[in-house]
């Protein structure tokens, strides 16, 4: 009995197509692990502006792109953050936009507002690989929900997600 050779050439393609794909996917930080750490008290004043409402076309994404151009343009300093609030309509997001200031702001110009966040401790998950290959924010929230609550911890029901400057995300939640 012998093989068609265009088996042998499918399977061969297949295989190789395979090692290519988990290459790529490996280079990219995805067998990277990843887990929740706890922390103490935390003390961020973050500036930047609220947006409520649907998330239609670019809206909230102009939002986002304005409060960039201010690290960009070093008006302020620190990094660029996202506060996720639970939505208080069910298709409606509610988020903050913001810099997580590392220096002082002696004005604050326009319509950006200063947010104080205090917290007795927090959790964290720290995710360095590509974006292509991070997983979900809704995965890591669930996460660290999940984690807090085997652990008999109260939290804020909200998230802030941090873009560090090495393209690498932290997601962090507040104790109450």
């Amino acid at each position: 009995m012998t093989i068609d050779p265009r088996y042998k050439y499918y399977a061969i393609s297949a295989v190789s197509l395979a090692i290519i794909s988990f290459s790529i996917y490996f280079l990219l930080g995805g067998t990277k692990e990843y887990e929740v750490q706890e922390s103490g008290a935390v003390s961020y004043d973050i500036v930047g502006t609220p947006f409520k409402g649907r998330y239609v076309a670019d809206s909230a994404r102009m939002v986002f792109e304005d409060i960039r151009s201010k690290i960009i343009n070093e008006d302020w300093k620190g990094d660029l953050v996202e506060l996720t609030y639970p939505p208080e309509d069910g298709d409606e997001i509610n988020q903050f936009f913001g810099v997580l200031l590392t220096g002082r702001v002696t004005q604050i110009e326009g319509n950006y507002q200063l947010k104080k966040l205090r917290a007795p401790g927090s959790l964290t998950v720290n995710l360095s690989m590509h974006w292509l290959v991070r997983p979900s924010r809704e995965k890591i929230q669930t996460m660290i929900f999940d984690y807090a609550q085997q652990r008999g911890i109260a939290m804020e029901d909200f998230f802030m997600q941090r873009y560090l400057p090495d393209n690498s995300v932290t997601i962090e939640a507040f104790v109450k």
